[in-house]
């Protein structure tokens, strides 16, 4: 019984210690599956943040385009104003003036310009230019407050009510011109919000149903999808459609970061568009939209906003696939690797084709940019060179990936030494911005860009490359030196002016003197060939002084016809025995009929004859060609002088009207002709202009230059006058 009862009791031990080793088991086990599952869930959770910044992040990049896109065409705006600004409307006839303002409407119409016209001083209106086909605002003329302001750029809003699709906002841009003291006027362009950001903003697609919507600094929706929130202020109207809803947050969002010029990236709860009486929860990311180059710098903030649980979908069912891997892990630890690699493979493919479309999204944006947008290594390498940049250089990607800027840059620019100075300046600062250069494009032709340059570092504060955007201002610039040209002409005449009157009254007394004297000595003495030398020296003195004062005068002339027919034909019979002589071909290409125009027959005269006798030095020592063409074009009589001559190298044209510059020999000519032509043409209201190639800048092209008159209708001018 001892024995036993002693090995019962053994039994009894084992099986009391394996019910205690079960019960530790089972307790170790459901502690694993609770730790197991815990974990699960908390990188489920880990995933669902990760995603969400990720997400929220990309967003991000996508608004801050999208803000740049919306200050581009807003620069645009300011474009056209400095370039209606820029022309003398007050001296150009009513018919010119509409149909710039007409054109101006048209160029822009798909951009949203409504309406565009002219203010004066007194708030009288000169012009007032509607879009027809814009069924929004009525025809009338848009009141403005006409005070003094500066010569800059300034904007305001206008409301207009429409019934129950809500409010339609528009802003008014405009510009003051000061003509004179007398003469103050306001060029205004008047923009449909809606069209203008909307064909950017509107085009944005987060998520399934994520869109975006612009504030602006008085926290206005300027721009959203949903018609009732335009023209509203946005933490009002939001508490007006979803009253029984907390909408602080978002409402700090927009009054402390988004109103205060702040990028960033949030989450909130708001209505849904499309079902204003539900709340959900929303992912934003926010990027200021800087007008800082009007009075009174605004700043507009872009959000772009999706819903969460657009951006979750993918992610909960990842998270019922995790809780599955977690009950095979007791069936089997092997299944469970093996679906913990399934599902981290399928989670990376999920994220890289996300990343890959977000990326072609934001490259397409890029490339489709109007603007020349190029990114640079930091060895200054090309590494992005967007469609902007092939329309404007005419070099395709594929010719200027991984090369540098040395192509696009002129032979008489030190290229070494402007690269280098850009990029030491970019280095210090950080940027250059609106630097004005000398460029060349894929057809040779030189052009003037504007230029503004970023740096790109990275995580580390370490520069890894640069960005630069490239506008083509060649158009503006050429403005820019006609009116220098024009102004640089008025001060020289007056100055010359001056100077002739001071030389001729002594000249007058020298060749009085010198008449006088002629008549004591006999002919052929040497006292008298010495007096003639006097005279001779004199009168060709008297002649400089003569071009001086036509160079000078500034009184409007005869406001009389020219038969334009006619005096072509008048100076063509006179230099036609210098042709023949000189061997030049003549070609005569002039309509029969042509108008009669506004001008002086003599000076118009005058004007011919230098153009065909500076074509004629340009071919001297060769048997040359001289073509004189003449028809009409927009109501004007254009006379043209080309030649097959030497042409005039790149390096002097912007001089070719300067007064005293001449590139004949000394005692061949004065400087004085070209000037006194641009003055005489310019007095009537034409225009002289030239183009030229000369076999200096390319020695395979053909060299020549062709001169161009262009003069208003006789009838034109007496009746079309002003604004």
């Amino acid at each position: 019984m001892g024995i036993e009862s002693k090995s019962q009791n053994i039994q009894d031990y084992s099986l009391k210690n394996f019910r205690y080793l079960v019960v530790i088991s089972l307790v170790v086990i459901l502690i694993l599956m609770g730790v197991g599952l815990y974990i699960v869930y908390h990188d489920a959770d880990t995933i669902e943040q990760h995603f969400i910044n990720e997400f929220n992040e990309q967003q991000l990049a996508l608004a801050k385009q999208v803000a740049l896109q919306i200050e581009m065409e807003i620069k645009n705006i300011k474009s056209e104003l400095d370039y209606l600004a820029s022309m003398d409307l007050n001296s150009r006839s009513s018919l010119d003036v509409d149909k710039i303002f007409q054109a101006v409407i048209k160029h822009n119409q798909n951009n949203g310009l409504i309406e565009t016209g002219v203010f004066s001083n007194n708030g009288k209106v000169y012009g007032n230019y509607i879009d027809t086909t814009f069924k929004g605002i009525p025809n009338s003329k848009i009141p403005l407050i006409c005070n003094n302001y500066p010569q800059e750029m300034t904007m305001t809003y206008t409301r207009y009510n429409m019934g129950q699709s809500g409010q339609q906002l528009s802003c008014i841009f405009w510009i003051t011109k000061i003509y004179n003291t007398a003469d103050t006027v306001k060029l205004y362009l008047h923009y449909d919000l809606k069209r203008l950001i909307g064909k950017v903003a509107g085009e944005i697609s987060s998520g399934r149903t994520g869109y975006a919507w612009v504030i602006n600094e008085q926290g206005w929706f300027v721009y959203h999808p949903h018609d009732v929130y335009v023209g509203e202020i946005a933490y009002l109207i939001r508490q007006r459609y979803i009253p029984d809803y907390d909408l602080k947050k978002i409402n700090n969002i927009m009054k402390n970061d988004m109103l205060a010029g702040k990028y960033g990236t949030n989450s909130y709860h708001s209505g849904t568009y499309g079902e204003l009486n539900t709340s959900v929860g929303k992912l934003i990311a926010y990027a200021p939209i800087n007008i800082d180059f009007i009075q009174d710098k605004k700043i507009w903030s872009i959000g772009v906003v999706t819903p969460v649980s657009e951006v979750l979908e993918g992610v909960l069912g990842t998270t019922t696939r995790h809780i599955a891997a977690e009950i095979a892990i007791i069936v089997s630890m092997f299944l469970l690797g093996v679906l913990i690699v399934v599902y981290e493979r399928r989670m990376a493919k999920y994220l890289s084709r996300r990343v890959t479309e977000q990326k072609s999204y934001l490259t397409s944006i890029l490339q489709n940019t109007v603007e020349a947008i190029i990114m640079m290594d930091k060895d200054n390498k090309i590494l992005v060179w967007n469609k902007g940049a092939e329309n404007i250089f005419g070099y395709t990607e594929k010719e200027m990936i991984g090369k540098t800027f040395h192509r696009i840059i002129p032979p008489e620019v030190d290229a070494n030494q402007e690269l280098e100075k850009i990029h030491e300046e970019v280095a210090t600062q950080g940027y250059i911005r609106n630097y004005r250069a000398l460029r060349l494009t894929a057809e040779g032709r030189r052009i003037t860009v504007d230029l503004s340059r970023t740096v790109i570092r990275d995580d580390e504060d370490d520069i890894i490359g640069s960005v630069a955007i490239i506008k083509d201002v060649t158009r503006e610039m050429d403005v820019e030196q006609r009116m220098y040209n024009t102004e640089k002409l008025a001060s020289i005449g007056t100055l010359a002016a001056g100077v002739a009157h001071e030389i001729n009254n002594p000249l007058a007394v020298i060749l009085g003197f010198t008449d006088l004297l002629k008549d004591r000595f006999k002919e052929g003495s040497s006292e008298l060939e010495d007096l003639k030398i006097i005279e001779k020296n004199a009168e060709n003195a008297k002649k400089t002084v003569e071009n001086l004062l036509g160079f000078a005068r500034v009184s409007e002339g005869e406001q009389e016809s020219v038969n334009v027919n006619e005096s072509l034909q008048t100076v063509i019979s006179i230099v036609e025995s210098t042709l023949i002589h000189e061997k030049v071909k003549l070609i005569y290409e002039i309509d029969e009929n042509l108008p009669d125009v506004s001008g002086d027959t003599r000076e118009f005269q005058q004007v011919i004859f230098n153009l065909i006798n500076n074509a004629l030095a340009a071919m001297k020592g060769s048997e040359g060609t001289l073509r004189v063409s003449g028809w009409v074009e927009s109501r004007r009589v254009c006379v043209r002088v080309t030649d097959s001559g030497i042409g005039i190298p790149d390096l002097i044209k912007p001089r070719v009207f300067d007064p005293f510059f001449t590139t004949k020999k000394v005692g061949e000519g004065t400087g004085l002709g070209l000037s006194l032509c641009y003055g005489m043409i310019k007095k009537y209201g034409g225009s002289l202009d030239f183009f030229s190639h000369s076999a200096e800048d390319d020695p395979n092209e053909p060299s020549g230059s062709s001169f161009t008159v262009t003069m208003k209708f006789a009838y034109s001018y007496k009746t079309e006058k002003g604004v």
